[in-house]
């Protein structure tokens, strides 16, 4: 809800808490794919943390480049929770799908 209200810029006075919770929510559980193996609370610690330097990278990286607005940050959030999400899932689908050819091939 915070980065469709972000990005299609409709004006709102919820517009800005629920971006704000979009760009802490969104990168803390992409980290929390990181982290199946730890309890509830220092997961939820280390990806609050996590969220926060992703969020603090994100920002020095858009006043570097001197684009600093609610919808680039939605943005670069976004696609950085995407990147760290994926990072996470996709060696284990190939360790799954590599696991399953060799089951394969060990039976014949």
């Amino acid at each position: 809800m915070g980065a469709a209200l972000a990005l299609i810029d409709f004006d709102s006075p919820m517009r800005a808490p629920f971006a704000l919770f979009h760009l802490f929510a969104t990168p803390a559980a992409a980290l929390s794919a990181w982290l199946p193996g730890m309890d509830r609370t220092g997961r939820l610690v280390v990806s609050a943390s996590g969220s926060l330097a992703v969020n603090l990278l994100a920002a020095q990286a858009l006043t570097a480049l001197d684009s600093r607005s609610a919808r680039n940050s939605v943005l670069i959030i976004s696609a950085a929770a995407l990147i760290i999400f994926l990072s996470a899932r996709i060696p284990k689908a190939w360790k799954d799908r590599s696991n399953r050819k060799s089951q394969f091939r060990t039976r014949t």
